[in-house]
């Protein structure tokens, strides 16, 4: 009886690891996407310059 109530505790631990993993890994996404719309166009701004400048030099 006392092995099977640590067997669901140990269940119901990897049950709500597996769910924060699941809610830091949306976390993580969302935010990169919101990164990405926001900077996004000064990113890329900045990449032609970067590339603008160092073929004008050749």
């Amino acid at each position: 009886m006392f092995e099977y109530k640590i067997i669901k505790i140990t269940r119901n631990q990897r049950g709500q690891g597996l769910t924060e993993y699941g809610m830091v890994l949306s976390i993580v996404s969302i935010a990169a996407v919101a990164t990405v719309t926001f900077f996004g166009d000064i990113i890329i701004d900045t990449f032609y310059f970067l590339i603008n400048d160092a073929f004008s030099s050749i």
